[in-house]
């Protein structure tokens, strides 16, 4: 590593000084307001390449002011992520001309993200001019002079001034916000002076670094409340030169002999650092309560740090802009590309996988998965339709509520195209009440419904209020067992339909406990039932009965390896429509299982309900008598 003597170090340095400069003097109501706004919420902050250094300020940021937690990623882990963000926020700094960042805004976007904000200095740049047009997204311009463009360091500085500043403003104290200005603006104005400069690399001149140059190291200990610190030295300083050790290993045994500390510690790590170097040479710096403005010190002065050690060479690749920034990216594996192929139907399949992480499904390609099945529904002629109810013919959360009128006229549609139609439903005697003076007399013979989730199978011209089924002794039996477990009740009213014993999910303490207490014991009690999960209701029916007995009855009737669909709103495991929706026709308007080659939804959480039902009964186009296809 040759000895740092480049003259235009102080030239660069002060060019960033400036930048400093014209920043503080600016103010800053858009990124002040966004900083409020976040307040109650937890945070993603998006950075690649120095601009983590900017997510991890705003992370300093957000937790001296007290705010939830900030998690600082990059945007390849944060697009790897599917954790539900519905009630986050998530920040995303300009890294320049890739594709990178529209990738983590649409995929925000897509998650749900309670607000999006993408900050930048270059307003023109190819990623601001392509966010300025997606809706929902919030765009932050840090405003500075025509020189930032020619330096990744320098715009990277100007955000921080920028964020100093807005954080400092959340305290609503003019006086305050002066003297933030004026003390950032004299660190500034001190380390990145020719003469601070010189200072510094006096200090590693006098060091190893300068006398044996060939094998000189330094080795790096921060503290853990300045990680910005670290991203510094990692993207501006040649790996070579330095190595980063963990502040809870003691330092002195992980290194050589030829190597020069650099201590950035705080209160809570100045005595240890000093302890772990040792007698070793060392350069030292001390930042209190590694505070926000004091985590800007120390940005400060490990850019000051970088142009003393780094390379001619490197330093100028570190602090300009990257080619692979400079240009769109193209091609099937970047990561915006992996975002769009990942539609709301993958990423609520995905997200169903991984809940359970099934070893058979490892190898799975979820968005070719998805095709393979999308691919099939279309080269199939429909012949019959199987319809779950509540939460599929109707919403879920209304279970008084009559059939939609276009939801009646799409069914009246396949009737009249020559289909059979079935219903399959947890519900009783209601479900005829409410189809019967709906749809057409002459049609209800014809129209099988699988009553109490398949136990009871009658066509829809029998009241079953009149003919119901007769009670089964294994439900007695379940009825008078869970009478003795009050524990399990916030109000024991379990509603007995002979073949089927229900209970609303509101009556019970803890209604995932009592499912799981059920599966693993039965409640102490050998039992031929089985739970199935309904919306708001938990039933237990014989474990041979299932939605499935309908789609059986219905392929009874027809010619073997007719096309039947079957929908339904409960397609997750414990739900009550994952028989019937488990085969490559089977579609889900609600929640979905991890098998990949079933029980899709075609719109994942975008489209669900009878709105979902609608749009697919919608696309079925009759190409014969009796039967139809998707288009």
């Amino acid at each position: 590593m040759p000895t740092p003597t480049s003259a235009n170090r102080p030239e660069r340095l002060e060019g960033n000084r400036v930048i400093i400069e014209d920043t503080l003097h600016a103010e800053h109501p858009v990124l002040a307001s966004a900083f409020g706004l976040g307040r109650d919420a937890m945070t993603y902050a998006v950075g690649r390449g120095l601009y983590t250094v900017a997510a991890e300020f705003l992370a300093k940021c957000r937790q001296t002011l007290g705010y939830p937690p900030t998690l600082v990623t990059s945007p390849l882990a944060f697009v790897s992520d599917c954790s539900q963000i519905r009630d986050c926020d998530v920040w995303v700094f300009d890294g320049g001309e890739g594709t990178d960042d529209l990738a983590v805004i649409e995929d925000a976007l897509a998650r749900g993200a309670r607000r999006v904000c993408f900050l930048t200095t270059e307003p023109g740049s190819f990623a601001a001019k392509t966010v300025a047009a997606i809706p929902g997204v919030a765009t932050i311009v840090v405003p500075a002079s025509s020189s930032l463009h020619s330096s990744v360091m320098a715009a990277l500085l100007a955000t921080l001034a920028a964020l100093l500043i807005a954080a400092s403003l959340q305290n609503g104290d003019p006086e305050l916000d002066a003297a933030v200005r004026v003390f950032a603006s004299k660190a500034a104005e001190t380390r990145f002076s020719a003469a601070h400069l010189a200072l510094v690399m006096g200090k590693i001149v006098k060091g190893k670094i300068g006398r044996e140059a060939e094998r000189c190291h330094l080795s790096l200990l921060v503290d853990p409340g300045l990680r910005a610190v670290s991203v510094v030295f990692r993207d501006c300083m040649e790996p070579t030169v330095i190595t980063f050790i963990s502040p809870d290993r003691e330092a002195a045994r992980q290194v050589s002999g030829e190597t020069s500390f650099l201590l950035f510690s705080g209160f809570n790590t100045r005595h240890r650092f000093v302890e772990s170097a040792g007698s070793r040479e060392s350069i030292a710096y001390d930042y209190k309560d590694c505070g926000r403005l004091q985590t800007f010190l120390a940005i400060l002065d490990a850019v000051v740090l970088v142009h003393a050690v780094s390379s001619e060479e490197h330093l100028a690749r570190s602090c300009c802009e990257y080619p692979a920034f400079r240009a769109p990216l193209s091609g099937e594996d970047d990561l915006l590309s992996t975002v769009r192929r990942r539609g709301p139907a993958v990423r609520q399949k995905q997200a169903a996988h991984d809940r359970r992480d099934h070893p058979a499904f490892q190898d799975v390609v979820w968005p070719a998965a998805f095709d393979t099945f999308r691919d099939g529904l279309a080269l199939e002629d429909i012949q019959a339709v199987v319809l779950d109810y509540d939460g599929t013919i109707i919403p879920p959360d209304d279970p008084e509520t009559l059939p939609a009128a276009e939801t009646i006229a799409d069914i009246v549609r396949l009737l009249e195209n020559g289909l059979t139609v079935a219903i399959a439903t947890g519900r009783g005697p209601s479900l005829g009440d409410a189809l019967r003076p709906l749809l057409p007399q002459s049609c209800w013979d014809d129209i099988i419904v699988g009553y109490y989730n398949g136990s009871y199978l009658k066509p829809l011209s029998v009241d079953i209020s009149r003919e119901p089924p007769a009670k089964t002794a294994e439900i007695q039996a379940l009825v008078e067992r869970l009478s003795r477990t009050p524990d399990l009740f916030k109000n024991f009213r379990p509603v007995d339909h002979g073949v089927q014993l229900t209970f609303e999910r509101g009556d019970l303490v803890d209604p995932e406990a009592f499912r799981r207490e059920f599966i693993l014991s039965s409640f102490g009690v050998a039992s031929p039932l089985k739970i199935l999960c309904s919306g708001a209701w938990f039933d237990f029916v014989h474990i041979g009965a299932s939605k499935k007995r309908v789609f059986d009855t219905v392929a009874s009737r027809l010619p073997s390896g007719a096309g039947i669909l079957c929908v339904g709103d409960n397609g997750n495991r414990a739900g009550n429509d994952h028989d019937l929706l488990g085969h490559p026709l089977g579609l889900s308007v609600g929640n979905v299982c991890d098998r990949p080659s079933a029980g899709w939804s075609l719109y994942g959480e975008t489209c669900t309900g009878p709105a979902a039902l609608h749009n697919i009964l919608g696309s079925l186009q009759c190409v014969s008598p009796g039967r139809m296809r998707f288009v």
